[in-house]
């Protein structure tokens, strides 16, 4: 395995980290997984494409659809000779594609390994050599393998891998039928280690650690400054005679060149943040659960020992390997064996990881510790201090350095006074309970009641940024706090030359590595006095709050949080108050950092306690349990490994589960407000239906009421019309009536002219048929007669 650069490949750096190296993996995988009738990784397209490809075997019926995958696999020999091969007649491409369907016809199926592990050169004209990749030949290329394989078209006829139960045993040729057993020792699953040894040649001085993940946080920095140092700077002369691996004098040992070959194992593939920083140091990573069943772990353990032939191997933080130790140290006796541990945890088995390092002492060459603090802890708990040395993490102060023009850039950036006398306070950390991001929020809360001037920022993620959240928006605190959310590592330092102090009130730690990167920016620590920091945060540098624990009561001797608020809040208002004292401790704690934390300085002193543990190694050797027991002992191990893992989902699922329940009962809270709302509008409607249904009866009547008087309208608008019929018909005769009176008024006058006329003068008064009266009076009688009818007329 070689290292590779990025130079030799013309790669962009957003897919630089996503490559790894080309490992035995899938080698392994066939070997350990009989079902499996080839494996592969993902690819990676560089050239005229850039991507990373993850469709992956596990995608099943969907491959009848499209060839989600390339040609790039191992396949089992068997395999191949059963389906007969490629068919060499398809010259137009997509072969492949047609040899994973002639496989599941057979039944036979692949799985895929979840690392990227080849790569695929894309040229702009690729396409436009194969007919049958895209366009109408696509489609006849479908269609043509539907009709060879129809069987796969029909609903469950898909072949499912099924896993093959591991068994325990007691005779290996009983159970595990590898082709070679090489003379290694016996293994879980049935042989010790795999049907090959790969040795590999060496020149250089080797390590092997073993550690769970690559997580970002204060333990994988460690690891991750350790390995580059390793790779980079070596070993330099050992100050021992002895020889540096067993069966090597010191000669041999002197002929070693400077940098260290480091070989990493992951024993879960739970957080792999930072792997692609390790890469970039060393190519020979293996994250087990990607490719082994837990069953054979300690066997592959002992082919990497045995493949690698490493001078030390280092354990750090991770059950698995120290429930493996016995295992290891009787099966694999090579190496010198060390573990590295950060801190106490008592809430956690007893004391977590240094609790198993003095269990294991016996069987460790060298136990390391991160403080004097840890050290005295593990001798009270039976440790002999005779093995056990103390080896701080630090930190590359190079790297880690007062930058005036990042600090002015990121103040422009959030909107933060360029004043020295403006302190920013700075809490980087997972959003965790060991951290305490709610004692840092009371505590910005107080100081901001206390009107002092400041600006808090808080840097980080975990599992209680929704609490977080909603306290800065309850509170509104904006005006004083910034939460910037995740940050990458490359760019803490960045946002740390922005700031003047580095708060954490953890409530436990080792030594943590964010004070050791503050510090060397030139940020003042204010901090617990828990675990070692006191080692390294002294008062010309920066303030340790000493915390009054509670009695322990079996449950809980965590401080009270409200006395961490308030003396937090004292601590750090005797530091906002004198910015020029915080200038002063600055000042002094990057100084601290250059004289006695320095990168360098760990990585020598961690070569020094690596050439002791191999002295003590070839000197003075620690007995090996028997071999019986040692398998019986990684047999438990495994199943307590399982067992976590079983446990550790179960409690993920029901951490999902309340916190769904917590949803759910919000939701069911608003429900149940909606629903008090929904009886008393429904009271409402009812009241008002009432008024409805009564206001409704009096406009029914009112409504027959006006029927009725528009009946009556009507009626009395016929009666009218019929009047008015009459009344013009009458009115007629009336007016001829009037015309005939005019008449015979006339006449008459005519008459009485003539008769007056005509009248004989002899004739005396008393003789005159009618004197002028009478005719005047018969006149009047008349004209009160006609008007008499005329008044009786309509109209």
């Amino acid at each position: 395995v070689t290292r590779l650069s990025r130079k030799n490949f013309s790669f962009s750096s957003k897919l630089w980290r996503h490559i790894y190296s080309w490992a035995p993996n899938p080698t392994v995988y066939l070997e350990t997984h009989p079902e499996a009738g080839f494996v592969k990784g993902y690819t990676v397209g560089f050239g005229a494409q850039e991507y990373i490809w993850r469709h992956s075997f596990e995608e099943n019926e969907k491959f009848l659809r499209d060839n989600l995958v390339t040609a790039t696999a191992m396949i089992r020999k068997s395999v191949l000779e059963r389906v007969g091969g490629f068919d060499t007649s398809n010259r137009q491409g997509m072969e492949d594609w047609e040899f994973w369907l002639a496989a599941a016809s057979k039944g036979m199926w692949g799985t895929t390994i979840p690392e990227t592990m080849d790569w695929y050169r894309r040229r702009p004209v690729d396409d436009n050599k194969w007919r049958n990749f895209k366009g109408d030949k696509s489609e006849q290329f479908k269609q043509k393998l539907k009709l060879k394989y129809p069987s796969l078209y029909q609903p469950g006829r898909w072949p499912r891998l099924t896993p093959q139960v591991h068994r325990y045993f007691v005779n290996t040729s009983a159970v595990w039928q590898s082709p070679m057993r090489a003379g290694y020792p016996m293994g879980l699953g049935g042989s010790s280690s795999l049907s090959y040894a790969n040795g590999l040649s060496k020149a250089r001085a080797r390590l092997l650690i073993v550690l769970p993940w690559f997580a970002m946080g204060g333990a994988d920095k460690f690891n991750l400054n350790l390995v580059r140092f390793l790779a980079s700077h070596g070993i330099a002369r050992s100050p021992y005679t002895n020889a540096t691996s067993p069966g090597q004098t010191h000669e041999a040992a002197q002929g070693l060149s400077s940098a260290w070959e480091i070989t990493i194992v992951a024993t879960s593939g739970a957080d792999l943040a930072w792997m692609y920083n390790f890469l970039s140091w060393t190519p020979d990573v293996f994250v087990l659960p990607h490719f082994l069943k837990s069953s054979d772990f300690p066997r592959f353990l002992c082919y990497l020992v045995h493949s690698r032939q490493p001078d030390v191997l280092l354990l750090t933080n991770s059950e698995l390997a120290y429930l493996l130790v016995p295992f290891l140290r009787a099966y694999c006796p090579g190496p010198a064996i060390v573990d590295y541990t950060h801190m106490e945890e008592e809430n956690w088995k007893g004391g977590g990881y240094p609790r198993y390092s003095v269990a294991m002492q016996n069987m460790l060459d060298l136990n390391i510790v991160a403080s004097t603090h840890l050290k005295t802890w593990m001798v009270q708990k039976g440790a002999s201090d005779s093995r056990i040395e103390v080896a701080t993490i630090n930190v590359d102060e190079k790297e880690f350095r007062p930058d005036p023009r990042a600090r002015e850039m990121m103040r422009n950036l959030y909107k933060i006074p360029n004043d020295p006398n403006h302190i920013v306070v700075l809490f980087a950390a997972r959003l965790a309970a060991q951290k305490q991001p709610k004692v840092v929020l009371n505590v910005f809360k107080n100081l901001a009641a206390r009107r002092l001037t400041f600006t808090g920022l808080i840097a980080g993620d975990g599992p209680l940024r929704d609490e977080v959240d909603e306290f800065l928006g309850r509170f509104d605190l904006s005006s004083h706090v910034k939460l910037l959310g995740p940050i990458p590592p490359s760019n803490m330092k960045t946002f740390m030359a922005a700031c003047d102090i580095i708060f954490l009130p953890s409530r436990f730690e080792g030594i943590s590595s964010i004070i050791y990167e503050g510090m060397s920016v030139g940020l003042v620590p204010v901090s617990a006095a828990v675990g070692g920091q006191a080692e390294l945060v002294t008062d010309e540098v920066g303030v340790l709050v000493e915390l009054p624990f509670e009695e322990d009561d079996g449950r809980n001797n965590d401080p009270d949080e409200a006395v961490q608020v308030r003396l937090y809040t004292d601590a750090l208002q005797g530091l906002l108050e004198q910015p020029k004292r915080v200038h002063q401790m600055a000042a002094r704690a990057r100084e601290r950092i250059q004289s006695q934390y320095s990168l360098g300085h760990m990585g020598r002193t961690m070569v020094s306690l690596f050439c002791q543990a191999m002295q003590y190694q070839a000197a003075r050797p620690r007995s090996p349990p028997f071999k019986e027991s040692a398998l019986e002992a990684a047999i438990q191990g495994i199943e307590n490994f399982d067992n976590q893992n079983r446990i550790e989902s179960l409690w993920r699922e029901t951490q999902d589960l309340l916190k769904a329940r917590k949803i759910d009962n919000t939701h069911l809270e608003a429900a149940d407000k909606m629903k008090v709302q929904y009886e008393k509008s429904k009271q409402a409607l009812v009241k008002l239906q009432r008024e409805y249904d009564a206001k409704r009866e009096e406009f029914l009547e009112y409504q027959a009421e006006a029927e009725r008087m528009y009946m009556r309208c009507e009626e009395e608008k016929d009666r009218m019309a019929s009047l008015e019929q009459r009344a013009n018909k009458e009115g007629k005769i009336t007016e001829e009536l009037r015309k005939s009176l005019a008449t015979a008024q006339g006449s008459l006058a005519e008459c009485r002219l003539s008769c007056s006329e005509s009248r004989p003068r002899n004739v005396s008064q008393t003789q005159t048929p009618s004197s002028p009266h009478t005719w005047n009076r018969a006149r009047q009688g008349d004209a009160k007669q006609g008007q008499a009818r005329q008044d009786r007329a309509p109209g």
